[in-house]
């Protein structure tokens, strides 16, 4: 595995370029490149519930449900556990000066070590907000692989608007997919919605009549001019 690390806007953003873990994403065959963005106090705390600096008002955060799971899908098992260990990781980085602020040479960086590689899927965001990385930064990473998956919960603030280019926005409503869906984005919502397609990952989906990640590639906002997608909730609220 290959990781970057650096410093933007008080976020801890960390690239990983890895093979892929989960058939839900790619093959277990495929390199697949994914994005984390941690708040500065989740690091230095060492606390993954800390999450209002990265999470925002996502319904289902930490912060929005009173430090209680929301029913993320990445606050129960081994998802969970890996992005603590994570934190943790990049906490010792971090207090020992091993982590850089941001400059040009980040991405040049990325972009030598994945033009080596045969790179399937760019999952923008596996944790935290993407849209916490520049636009032209996020432009220059979606040529890096075949296919990009990328969601946003900030679609509704206007400093946001031109992430439509390359993200879903997410929601858990129709009445909220109405009104992203009139700002200009294609919309990624949890539950069901008559005027979507399936995800073709859905876990409620025969396990025979799924798609991966990396061979559907409809979640890339309006890179691709297609329907926008529903899922069913298959997270689960927990304590922690």
């Amino acid at each position: 595995m290959y990781q970057f690390n650096f410093i933007l806007n008080d976020v801890v953003h960390s690239i990983d370029i890895k093979k892929s873990e989960t058939d839900k994403l790619a093959s277990e065959a495929s390199t697949i490149i994914q994005t984390y963005h941690f708040s500065m106090d989740q690091i230095l705390e060492k606390n993954i519930k800390n999450d209002s600096g990265t999470c925002f008002d996502c319904p289902f955060s930490f912060n929005q449900n009173k430090g209680n799971s929301g029913g993320c899908y990445t606050h129960s098992g081994i998802i969970f556990l890996g992005l603590c260990a994570k934190v943790k990781s990049l906490n010792k980085l971090l207090l020992a000066g091993k982590i850089p602020n941001y400059s040009n040479d980040i991405i040049n960086q990325i972009k030598k070590k994945a033009s080596r590689l045969n790179i399937d899927l760019l999952r923008l965001g596996t944790y935290g907000e993407a849209v916490t990385m520049p636009i032209n930064f996020i432009s220059q990473l979606i040529p890096l692989a075949k296919k990009h998956t990328a969601y946003t919960h900030l679609w509704h603030l206007d400093e946001y608007k031109e992430y439509s280019a390359y993200f879903m926005a997410s929601t858990d409503n129709s009445l909220l997919s109405s009104i992203a869906k009139n700002k200009g984005f294609r919309v990624f919502e949890v539950g069901h919605n008559s005027e979507s397609i399936q995800c073709l990952s859905d876990p409620k989906l025969p396990k025979e009549q799924r798609v991966n990640c990396s061979r559907c590639g409809l979640c890339s906002g309006n890179k691709l001019q297609a329907k926008s997608i529903f899922i069913y909730n298959h997270g689960k609220k927990v304590n922690i």
